[in-house]
C-alpha cells in the first residue's frame, strides 16, 4: 500500500477538512500520514516532518492541501522544498508531489513549483483516484481520466 504525506497550514478548520480529506483518500487505498496522527509531542517537530517527507521507507508521495493561507506560511513552503528536493533527487518519477485544492483554481494563480506537479480540485470527480493513482505510481482508472481531461 502506498503511503503519502500530508502537509496543511495549522489552523483549526484546515486540520479538520484534511482529516476529512485523508479518510477519503485512505478508503481510495492510499495509507495518509499526518503530523497529528504520526507524530507525537517531540522537541524537533520539524526534524520529524522532513524524515517522512524525505525519507523514502517512510512516504512514496507528498501532498499539499493548497490554499491561499498555506502558501503563505513558512512551514509549508519549508515542507514543500523538502518534497521538491526529494523528487528532484530521486530522478525520474518515483516520488510524488501533488497539491489539492479545495477548489478550482485559475492556473495563473497556482505557484510555478507546483504547477509542474500533478494538481487537484476536491471539486473534481474523483479526485480520490487521481492521488490514489499518483501515489502507486499507476494511471488513474478510465473514470478519473476522463474527469481530469474535462476539468483542463
Amino acid at each position: 500500500m502506498a503511503t503519502l504525506w500530508l502537509t496543511y497550514k495549522w489552523a483549526r478548520q484546515p486540520r479538520q477538512r484534511c482529516r476529512f480529506r485523508s479518510q477519503e483518500i485512505v478508503r481510495a487505498g492510499v495509507q495518509v500520514k499526518l503530523d497529528r496522527w504520526n507524530i507525537g509531542a517531540v522537541r524537533r517537530l520539524w526534524d520529524h516532518i522532513a524524515a517522512f517527507i524525505t525519507d523514502s521507507a517512510q512516504t512514496d508521495a507528498w501532498t499539499l492541501y493548497t490554499t491561499q493561507n498555506s502558501l503563505s506560511t513558512e512551514a509549508c513552503h519549508g515542507d514543500l522544498a523538502y518534497a521538491l528536493d526529494r523528487a528532484l533527487h530521486s530522478r525520474g518519477d518515483t516520488f510524488r508531489v501533488i497539491a489539492l485544492f479545495p477548489a478550482t483554481v485559475e492556473p495563473d494563480l497556482v505557484p510555478p513549483s507546483i504547477r509542474t506537479r500533478l494538481h487537484v480540485s476536491l471539486t473534481d470527480p474523483g479526485w480520490e483516484e487521481r492521488v490514489a493513482a499518483a501515489a502507486e505510481h499507476r494511471s488513474p482508472s478510465r473514470m478519473a481520466r476522463a474527469v481530469a481531461a474535462r476539468c483542463i
